[in-house]
């Protein structure tokens, strides 16, 4: 749970060098850009899979302002297996702009689209 940053710190390179003097340290950016992104679309497949399975899911918002104030909001999503286990993944959580209760609805509606969540209704 360390920033990107790390690997460019001396201390961090020192200690790898004395650990395996072989090995070369991939770039902050190498993380950043190609790591990081696969891993995201690895679990983004698992989740939308899951989500597609799910006969309903029930949507929850949070919205909140950092010490720096700046807004943001977190979408979850909450379902049940066919093997009866409760799911909750959070599907984003992005800044805010705008006003939080003009822009609710269409941030839910873009995160159904992107996360292939179909309506139904009875």
């Amino acid at each position: 749970m360390r920033p990107y940053s790390v690997v460019q710190n001396q201390g961090f390179k020192h200690m790898l060098k004395v650990l395996e003097p072989r090995y070369d340290i991939p770039s902050r950016t190498h993380f950043s850009e190609k790591i990081v992104p696969a891993l995201y679309e690895v679990e983004k497949k698992k989740v939308v899979e899951q989500l597609s399975q799910a006969s309903s899911v029930a949507l929850t918002t949070d919205g909140w302002t950092s010490r720096g104030t700046e807004s943001y909001v977190t979408i979850t999503a909450h379902f049940i297996t066919a093997d009866w286990e409760m799911r909750s993944p959070v599907l984003q959580t992005r800044p805010l702009y705008e006003s939080h209760t003009s822009t609710l609805a269409q941030i839910l509606t873009q995160a159904v689209e992107g996360w292939k969540i179909e309506a139904q209704y009875y």
